[in-house]
């Protein structure tokens, strides 16, 4: 079982060997991971990546993403890393697609790519993304077999510095979230919370629909694929509101949060 953590600072020294191993395997970049091999320092990273998940606060030349750590139940390591890119730009169009992901050396061949895709889809479903793009590079047949194993269609091979890749497509079925304009939405997002990072939220009040783009917005805050205990869940929305137990409430009544019947771990949907 593996779960999509948001990097954290506390994080650092399992980064750190993250970045060693691939180095002794004579990799030096990193995929999937929003360039946390470059010459940023870490706690540098992490600021950066948390920006990134809204447009407003995105790097200039970015576009908002998603990046986590994937990890094994109990967090004792990195397993590999994935980003999730709600958009594309030019670039991203033509070479990166929505989704990159990597896997440490010593985790590759035991399904763990797989995986990772197959949860990244699911979460490009939330975002409303029914085309997905991604990319590798054509003589690589491992991270080929994995596309194809999630119904990726070939469209083209182009190169790109001498070395071949190929483009692929995966749709996915649409999942319907809050309807309304999307002007509408954005003055929510501006009105309703005093800042974004931060997230902090005025009031939880009004209709329906506004309640609904307000939990959409703060649901983001919670990592897909991770468990929270209500202590963790808690704090989150502490954070965020004053209430936090009317948050957690109406996100499970809308179908945002799930949670076991004994209330002992609760997850994103």
């Amino acid at each position: 079982m593996i779960k999509f953590v948001t990097p954290q600072l506390q994080h650092e020294k399992l980064a750190q060997e993250y970045m060693e191993e691939h180095r002794r395997y004579g990799e030096y970049t990193l995929h999937g991971s929003a360039l946390l091999d470059s010459e940023r320092s870490y706690d540098q990273w992490v600021g950066m990546i948390h920006g990134n998940r809204c447009r407003e606060t995105v790097t200039e030349g970015w576009v908002s993403a998603s990046t986590y750590f994937v990890m094994d139940e109990e967090e004792r390591e990195i397993i590999g890393m994935v980003d999730i890119r709600h958009e594309l730009n030019e670039f991203l169009r033509s070479y990166g697609g929505h989704i990159g992901y990597g896997v440490r050396p010593s985790k590759r061949r035991q399904g763990y790519a797989s995986l990772i895709l197959r949860k990244a889809l699911q979460y490009c479903k939330l975002l409303h993304i029914q085309e997905v793009m991604i990319s590798c590079n054509a003589d690589n047949e491992a991270s080929r077999r994995t596309i194809l194993s999630c119904g990726g269609q070939l469209e083209k091979e182009l190169t790109k510095d001498g070395q071949p890749y190929q483009i692929y497509w995966i749709r996915l079925p649409a999942v319907k979230l809050c309807e309304m304009d999307a002007s509408a939405k954005k003055h929510i997002l501006q009105t309703s919370f005093y800042s974004q990072i931060p997230l902090r939220l005025k009031s939880f009040q009004g209709k329906e629909k506004k309640k609904r783009v307000l939990l959409e917005r703060i649901i983001e805050e919670f990592a897909y694929e991770e468990l929270y205990t209500e202590k963790e869940v808690t704090r989150l929305l502490s954070s965020i509101y004053d209430d936090a137990v009317l948050l957690r409430r109406y996100l499970i009544i809308y179908g945002y949060m799930q949670r076991k019947k004994d209330g002992s771990c609760y997850w994103r949907t």
